[in-house]
């Protein structure tokens, strides 16, 4: 199994910065208008009392927010982001199916959020969501086999490097 030591695998703002660097190589764009100049990063003030959620950013052009995780599978989740990560690693890491129960205990959260997580990947893998957060160029391997469910090479890529010996 691959390690889950890496950085964006274990903090919420490394995994905002790998998963913006994926996703938005040039720059932030803006998934209601297009727009990728006029693209703020949305701070609290000192003196606020709620915190802004983390990778908040804000169109200039139709002045709508959205993180990185709009538009994707971690759209509408709660989950923090490196938790998602680590499931994703670890379903398509495994050579056997994974149970939900299994994921649950593994990943430290409740068995219905474990059965969500699973359902919207197994959706991303099959209909080839995650290959685009793939990045073959850079010649990231992964030494697990992979072979029996498409588009789950590519995912791993994406989120666990190849470990060095």
């Amino acid at each position: 199994m691959p390690s889950t030591h890496t950085a964006h695998l274990q903090s919420e703002e490394a995994a905002f910065a790998y998963l913006q660097a994926r996703v938005w190589p040039n720059g932030a764009i803006c998934p209601h208008c297009g727009e990728s100049q006029r693209i703020y990063s949305v701070t609290s003030k000192p003196s606020a009392k709620a915190k802004v959620r983390f990778g908040l950013k804000k169109c200039g052009v139709c002045r709508k927010q959205f993180t990185v995780r709009v538009g994707s599978i971690f759209e509408s989740s709660h989950v923090p982001l490196h938790i998602w990560l680590q499931a994703i690693l670890l379903i398509c890491s495994s050579r056997k199916d994974m149970s939900v129960k299994h994921l649950s205990r593994v990943l430290g959260v409740a068995f219905k959020t474990a059965a969500f997580m699973k359902q919207r990947i197994g959706h991303a893998v099959r209909s080839a969501e995650l290959m685009p957060l793939g990045d073959q160029a850079n010649g990231l391997k992964s030494d697990e086999p992979t072979s029996e469910r498409p588009g789950c090479a590519e995912a791993i890529t994406a989120i666990a490097p190849t470990r060095e010996k």
